[in-house]
């Protein structure tokens, strides 16, 4: 399934919103949502997509997985993405985790079940077809460990 969706999402031109478990339906009032930021464009075409959702949102976080020692660079990412949402509206809360030798893909996949988020934003297989078959990067992580929908962008 997740490489008939990487498919479709990487062609597509257009957001994808991946509905899991026992989600049945788009969240209209998504309550809770947790931005995974990397700076990369397929993230920012994703927070961009999710405007419309970000605003009804209870709740906004932006997620940011970095090194122990770069922590406050990732925080200084997070930080120009809130102030970009506060100009649309959205008031954000943006935190770090270190990734402390795992992959960004278990860490993320272990924040987004800690957090109880409705919501998932992310940027989509901002890596080669290749480089995402041999080592299943975030997406692929996120499409088949997650019961969280998605709102992914290429």
């Amino acid at each position: 399934m997740a490489h008939a969706l990487q498919g479709a999402i990487q062609s597509a031109g257009k957001p994808a919103l991946i509905l899991v478990g026992r989600h049945q339906e788009p969240p209209s009032d998504p309550g809770k949502v947790i931005i995974a930021w990397d700076e990369v464009p397929q993230a920012a075409r994703a927070v961009h997509h999710s405007l419309p959702l970000l605003k009804r949102a209870q709740e906004v976080e932006i997620l940011t997985i970095s090194e122990k020692n770069d922590k406050e660079n990732g925080l200084k990412r997070a930080t120009s993405l809130k102030t970009w949402l506060l100009r649309h509206g959205i008031n954000a809360a943006a935190r770090t985790e270190s990734r402390e030798g795992q992959f960004v893909s278990h860490v993320l996949v272990d924040q987004v079940n800690r957090s109880r988020a409705n919501l998932l934003v992310m940027g989509a297989y901002s890596h080669t077809r290749a480089s995402e078959r041999l080592f299943a990067g975030a997406t692929h992580a996120a499409l088949t460990e997650l019961e969280t929908p998605l709102l992914l962008s290429h």
